[in-house]
């Protein structure tokens, strides 16, 4: 299996948001989106985010090599390219 994640975990005027992760069974003929379920504590209680992965920049995949099918994801904040300062 091939996984991949999407976005740059940059801040550039080009760089671009994730759009999760994915999963390829055949060698990268097709990808599946994984969706993923977040939650996060704050003093707020707890908040849960359907598909957390979305607009966030995955810099890294890493396989527990102790529980086979348990892998970890590094994120960032995913930025839409910054935009120049407007001229006066």
């Amino acid at each position: 299996m091939i996984y991949a994640g999407t976005g740059e975990p940059n801040a550039s005027a080009d760089s671009a948001a994730g759009l999760g992760l994915y999963r390829s069974r055949n060698g990268g003929e097709d990808w599946e989106h994984l969706s993923s379920t977040l939650t996060f504590s704050g003093p707020g209680g707890p908040l849960t985010v359907s598909d957390g992965f979305n607009n966030l920049s995955i810099s890294d995949i890493v396989f527990d090599p102790t529980a086979r099918g348990t892998f970890y994801v590094a994120t960032t904040l995913g930025v839409r390219a910054l935009a120049p300062p407007l001229a006066a």
